[in-house]
């Protein structure tokens, strides 16, 4: 494999754009989409037993492939004699270490398959939501196993993908022409497609007026992006159509505090869709519940402690781990998500899905005291004790221990938020912080209009 190869594979697709909306887009292959939609749906009342067979040969044949044709798990299997051709049974997998992002990225031209044919290829880039976007190199055929992932969760949910009016706000761009019109949207068909960048005070009637006049069935969102125009809503007293029937929240961790607000606001269901550029990994919400059920027939899912250990024990925390079945050209094998995920607490025997009460963000969503003591972030990103009015969003930064500056986007009518802003997160926190409000005119979202709530530059793993 040469670096000509590698540099002749192009992206699926440029930030901010997306498919058409027609149930089989063209970069799709109909027949993958149509068998693996079949297939996920008849799966879904496995035994626990078939679920286990199922998971071990799908691993098996990912483990063996990967031994023979991918330079990075050729050289790892070797170096702790691993040989997956004996591989018995799913436990097993506990002998091969844990990657992440960082060392994908240092060994990236060792993870591509040496079977493959490079005119096929194309990548897609993670968000680089933590300042490490990644390329997976992918072909038709997986990114095809990946769209029908999306039209089993939307059937789950009782809608058929585009069958129905939608709003979508996402990370798509909107041009400069229609932004010079104050207009922050367009039609696709039957789609209304918003912008993520521009929710705002200012904005905020404009986006309300154009969603209840379109009248969609259903709304599909960056949690940030529907949170933040729910507040504004219920600030300003705007309502959202009755139409809407089902918001699905994707891209990024959807708090609990997020998730109530929204849901109550609204008076309909919020449904969770856990899922990852990588492809590794799918958790959905199914009507009658709330947790996140993760899908077996994608990969097989780890929550490991601090320790590395398997946690298996009920409402326990851990990192989640996946290693994702579809994707042979660019295996992730005991992928370490950076993801923290509860176990939920279930009857005994009627688990058959690895089920999550939520997901509480990524290890970097923590917060570091001057005497090096780990802080979540989340209890007070959404503190609903607190008087948020006047502000329209904000961001915790953190590049020294002890020290958080808190970013904030203020009304233009705002005062003495500083004193109040301090004041508030000072309580909080407690000892062990030096809160800096520093007032900006915005906060940068990523190339895909993620937004990050904490920016944080140190390696929290560093402190664990």
């Amino acid at each position: 494999m040469n670096n000509k190869n590698i540099e002749s594979i192009k992206p699926a697709a440029k930030p901010g754009l997306h498919s058409s909306t027609e149930n089989i887009a063209k970069e799709y292959l109909k027949e993958t989409v149509k068998k693996r939609l079949k297939f996920l749906i008849s799966s879904q009342n496995w035994s626990k037993k078939k679920i286990r067979e199922y998971q071990f040969l799908e691993l098996k044949k990912l483990l063996i492939n990967s031994f023979k044709n991918v330079p990075f798990y050729r050289r790892e299997f070797e170096k702790i004699k691993f040989n997956p051709f004996k591989f018995s049974k799913l436990e097993e997998i506990k002998r091969l270490p844990v990657i992440d992002k960082k060392i994908v990225i240092q060994n990236h031209k060792e993870f591509i398959a040496e079977n493959i044919d490079f005119k096929n290829l194309s990548y897609m880039t993670t968000g680089g939501s933590t300042g490490n976007p990644l390329k997976i190199i992918m072909n038709s055929e997986i990114r095809s196993l990946a769209h029908a992932n999306t039209q089993f969760y939307m059937q789950i949910a009782g809608f058929k993908l585009n069958n129905e009016k939608s709003v979508r706000l996402h990370g798509n761009q909107i041009s400069d022409e229609l932004i010079k019109k104050k207009q922050y949207w367009y039609f696709e068909n039957n789609r209304l497609i918003m912008s993520v960048y521009h929710i705002s005070e200012l904005t905020c009637s404009a986006y309300l007026n154009v969603i209840n006049k379109f009248n969609p069935s259903y709304i599909h969102s960056y949690p940030s992006a529907i949170y933040l125009l729910t507040r504004l809503a219920k600030r300003n007293n705007y309502k959202f159509p009755k139409s809407v029937k089902a918001i699905f929240c994707d891209s990024e961790t959807l708090y609990p505090e997020q998730k109530t607000a929204i849901e109550t606001y609204f008076k309909i269901k919020v449904f969770n869709t856990y899922g990852h550029t990588e492809g590794a990994v799918l958790g959905i919400t199914y009507p009658n519940s709330n947790d996140i059920e993760l899908v077996p027939q994608i990969g097989l899912t780890e929550i490991l402690n601090c320790s590395g250990h398997i946690a298996d024990t009920k409402d326990t925390q851990g990192n989640i781990v996946v290693t994702g079945f579809n994707n042979h050209i660019f295996p992730l094998i005991r992928y370490d998500t950076k993801d923290i995920g509860i176990i939920k607490n279930k009857d005994k025997g009627n688990i058959k899905y690895l089920s999550l009460k939520c997901i509480l963000g990524r290890t970097q969503d923590y917060l570091i005291s001057n005497v090096k003591e780990i802080v979540p972030a989340a209890p007070f990103l959404f503190d609903y004790n607190f008087d948020w009015s006047g502000i329209q969003q904000f961001q915790l930064y953190q590049d020294t221990p002890g020290l958080i500056i808190v970013r904030i986007v203020k009304d233009n009518n705002s005062l003495n938020l500083e004193q109040k802003i301090m004041a508030r997160f000072s309580e909080v926190l407690k000892k062990g912080f030096v809160i800096k409000v520093m007032i900006v005119r915005e906060i940068n979202k990523t190339a895909i209009g993620k937004f990050r709530y904490v920016d944080q530059r140190l390696n929290v793993e560093d402190y664990i």
